[in-house]
């Protein structure tokens, strides 16, 4: 809510607005009602107007994950900046009734938004990364520029981005051996277990992973994770940087009763679990042939992977002798 500007500002600066925001206004219905922050255009405890851009501590509303699953995309999870010059009104209040003493001065605070230039903007986590990646691009912030009147700008959490349990949950421990992998595979360590390719029924079978290693999960109700926001920007001929931190909180069910079962089904998704070794697949280290290697978030970063198409691949438990580089042929099984 604004009005025309009445007189000379008695404040300025940068307000911050998110959307998904988790920690609301609580707007009181009278002036002595209690457990509220205020009424619209007062002062609340924090020392914010109330009603005016989002209130201090900043947190985005929480998020839940689940131990050892994809974490659902991040979408939506943005934060507004805009210059604001403060303008205020005092009335002296009539007798009658409304919870304040007749003759009481009230002060409401009012706000206009001139437009302003921002020079530069930066977002990131507060603390260790804990998301899934790490590619640079989990954020995204406002063009540099001039912005006008009521104009926010705009930065956040890029949608699709996921958070990685173990990351945020860093008490857990959940690893696994990925699908196809050779002698010498490091266990994965990013938590998040994958679920495809998954169909038991294929000819041959077809297992997200090779075997599940750890599935240890954090005990803790939630986990807060922080992302500091710096902005510096141009206004009233004068240059300021805004740094602020933005709070996120994961939650999980930590009824781990079913745990057992997640571990079995896990077991029943992999090729080790099944009893399949598919040492048939690739010749002993050594030869001439480009190993597949993964990285601790489970990407193939070197190599290929020879997918299987003969059940005897996936039953051998030993190195095929007769093994041609780029002829990925079924092997005869021990005898």
């Amino acid at each position: 809510m604004t009005i025309p500007p009445i007189g000379i500002p008695v404040g300025s600066g940068l307000e911050i607005t998110l959307e998904k925001d988790g920690n609301l206004w609580k707007f009181c219905a009278t002036p002595t009602s209690t457990n509220c922050d205020g009424g619209f255009g007062g002062i609340a405890p924090n020392g914010q107007v109330v009603g005016f851009g989002s209130k201090a501590p900043y947190y985005w509303s929480d998020v839940s994950l689940e131990a050892g699953f994809n974490a659902s995309p991040l979408n939506g999870y943005r934060v507004g900046v805009r210059y604001y010059e403060q303008y205020s009104q005092t009335i002296t209040t009539p007798p009658g009734p409304g919870g304040v003493p007749p003759g009481s001065t009230v002060t409401t605070y009012y706000r206009a938004y001139p437009g302003f230039e921002l020079i530069s903007q930066s977002l990131e986590h507060a603390g260790d990364i804990k998301f899934t990646t790490d590619n640079g691009d989990e954020f995204f912030t406002a063009d540099e520029g001039n912005y006008d009147e009521n104009e926010y700008a705009t930065a956040g959490i890029t949608d699709g981005t996921k958070y990685s349990y173990v990351r945020v949950f860093d008490q857990a421990e959940i690893t696994y051996i990925p699908r196809l992998s050779v002698a010498g595979q490091y266990p994965v360590g990013n938590g998040v277990l994958p679920s495809s390719p998954y169909d038991e029924n294929a000819d041959p079978p077809l297992y997200p992973i090779d075997l599940l290693c750890s599935f240890l999960p954090d005990d803790r109700d939630s986990v807060t994770v922080g992302f500091n926001l710096i902005t510096e920007w141009k206004a009233d001929g004068n240059t300021y940087t805004t740094s602020v931190t933005i709070n996120h909180t994961c939650t999980q069910d930590t009824d781990f009763s079913n745990i057992q079962g997640k571990i079995r089904s896990y077991q029943k998704a992999s090729y080790f679990g099944n009893g399949l070794p598919h040492m048939g697949l690739y010749p002993p280290p050594g030869a001439d042939f480009d190993h597949p290697k993964y990285n601790n978030n489970g990407d193939l970063v070197s190599g290929q992977l020879n997918e299987p198409f003969d059940m005897r691949q996936l039953k051998r438990n030993s190195f095929p002798v007769e093994f041609e580089t780029g002829e990925f042929r079924p092997c005869p099984e021990k005898q």
